[in-house]
């Protein structure tokens, strides 16, 4: 899940597609699905694929073929799955993501995760407040985004959603200036390990329980104040 932003799929795919490579050469039995948001239209997904990447990603190129839905990387075939269903995510052995909404999807699901944090370039990645936009200002605007970045990063301990609720480590995080075969060994050794995963899986799911079919309950509440609102529009 190397994310749906633009910038995302253009300096993430390279990474995350020799992750994938790099992991099916440990694992050759192993099948990889890159999971993308159905709303990145394929120009988007195909440019980030036929690029080989920023040279300080250590990604390479693929080609991306819109008919069958995969993604061709030095000989390897990956799945590309858009759907908005989440049965790729529901069937994982392991999620590899970078930090979002993706990492609690993850949990809620019961989906051990691994979660790469790569620095690379930290000019690029999103921030809050006025940071977000210092790389388009002229000469110093990438170097002191680069730097607020780097401080931001040594002040949080955690970047997965579901590690910052628990208060600790339950899925583990590589951060840093990322090489891809760093973490696909790391995938590689969490999947040689099935009980330390399915472990991981329900102690994530767990985080989340009481929040199962909170989108019922609040579905519930809004038909029944609309009813509510309607209710002396209908008498009158």
């Amino acid at each position: 899940m190397p994310g749906s932003r633009p910038y995302e799929l253009r300096f993430l795919m390279p990474f995350f597609m020799a992750v994938a490579r790099d992991l099916v050469k440990l694992r050759p039995d192993l099948d990889v699905t890159f999971i993308l948001s159905p709303f990145n239209s394929d120009d988007e997904l195909r440019e980030g694929v036929q690029w080989s990447g920023d040279p300080q990603h250590f990604g390479v190129k693929g080609v991306y073929d819109t008919t069958e839905r995969v993604i061709v990387v030095d000989g390897c075939r990956f799945a590309v799955e858009r759907s908005t269903d989440y049965g790729a995510v529901a069937k994982s052995q392991l999620v590899i993501s970078i930090p979002g909404t993706k990492c609690m999807e993850a949990a809620v699901l019961g989906r051990p995760l691994l979660v790469a944090v790569p620095l690379n370039r930290v000019d690029e990645i999103a921030m809050n407040g006025i940071a977000a936009y210092l790389h388009r200002v002229p000469v110093i605007g990438r170097p002191l985004k680069r730097w607020i970045a780097y401080r931001v990063a040594e002040r949080i301990p955690m970047f997965a959603q579901p590690n910052i609720d628990a208060g600790r480590f339950i899925a583990p995080e590589i951060r840093g200036i990322l090489r891809p075969q760093q973490v696909a060994a790391k995938a590689a050794e969490m999947l040689e390990d099935p009980h330390a995963l399915r472990v991981m899986g329900e102690t994530l799911a767990g985080l989340y329980a009481k929040d199962v079919g909170a989108a019922d309950r609040i579905a519930t509440e809004v038909l029944g104040l609309a009813a509510k609102i309607a209710a002396p529009r209908m008498a009158g």
